[in-house]
């Protein structure tokens, strides 16, 4: 766990403690840590824990607009990852051309003062 989280701060990934949400007795209002900025951060007036049905559909608004969260940033990572797949791949084909056009020359003896 600590190699993970020094791997982490190396790779200057920020790491914060995510409030988990603890539903009082009486209710009350659930702010979803993710959003960005704050003034506009989903807002759910929790119900009570005695109301069971309220209380049932208010954890499933917030598990699906958590998922939501999770989909935003899963699709980021990709196209972060499939842009330095296409730089990569890229970089290896220049390296590939380079290599086959320097082996061609030598073979063939190319642009040389007197090649027979």
């Amino acid at each position: 766990m600590y190699s993970r989280l020094v791997e982490d701060t190396t790779k200057r990934n920020i790491i914060e403690e995510v409030p988990i949400f603890k539903n009082k007795e009486e209710g009350q209002l659930w702010k979803c840590p993710f959003c960005d900025p704050e003034s506009t951060a989903y807002r759910l007036n929790v119900p009570a824990s005695s109301e069971v049905q309220e209380l049932r559909r208010a954890k499933l608004l917030i598990k699906d607009h958590v998922e939501l969260h999770k989909k935003d940033l899963l699709n980021q990572l990709a196209a972060k990852r499939e842009l330095t797949q296409y730089e990569k791949a890229r970089s290896d084909s220049s390296k590939r051309v380079r290599l086959w056009i320097t082996g061609t020359i030598n073979d063939r003896r190319l642009y040389e003062d007197d090649p027979l």
